[in-house]
């Protein structure tokens, strides 16, 4: 379902643009100058997806061993549309859930394996989960959904 939703004129292509889903402050989009697609006029959108475990999206975060829908999702639109930058993305996340020793990373959902993959954290900050504003910090070129879920750290190994 549907929580909240909101639309939003293009970016600027000269001047950084921040855009914040009224009522959750901490959920927000950021475009560097000329991150927008030249000609690009349709407008963009923001949804407020809850991700609840009887739904498709719930099911494939969970699939596949110790991973865990860790906050809402985004639906961000025009879908498919292609930035010329990296886009800075800050997803919620439960603050007040232990997820014990797994990591919190911003997913997309990808429509046509039905498959989440995980995004890189943004490059902008110096700590990409904020657990004072309860969110995930990550980057992206594409608008599509996505969700912070929580996922085991990576396996280091080392040469012998």
């Amino acid at each position: 379902p549907v929580l909240a939703q909101e639309q939003f004129p293009p970016p600027s292509s000269t001047a950084e643009t921040t855009y914040r889903l009224t009522g959750f402050p901490s959920i927000t989009i950021r475009f560097p100058p000329g991150a927008w697609p030249v000609g690009e006029t349709r407008p963009l959108r923001l949804s407020l997806l809850d991700i609840t475990p009887s739904s498709r999206l719930f099911a494939a975060a969970e699939r596949g061993g110790r991973r865990r829908v860790a906050g809402r999702g985004i639906f961000y639109e025009p879908s498919g549309i292609q930035f010329l930058q990296p886009v800075e993305l800050a997803l919620p996340y439960y603050v007040d859930t232990d997820f014990g020793d797994l990591e919190l990373y911003v997913h997309v959902f990808d429509l046509t394996t039905g498959n989440w993959t995980r995004k890189p954290y943004s490059n902008r900050k110096a700590f990409p989960v904020d657990s004072v504003a309860g969110v995930v910090y990550a980057e992206t070129m594409t608008f599509s959904t996505y969700a912070s879920i929580a996922v085991p750290p990576p396996v280091v190994t080392t040469a012998p």
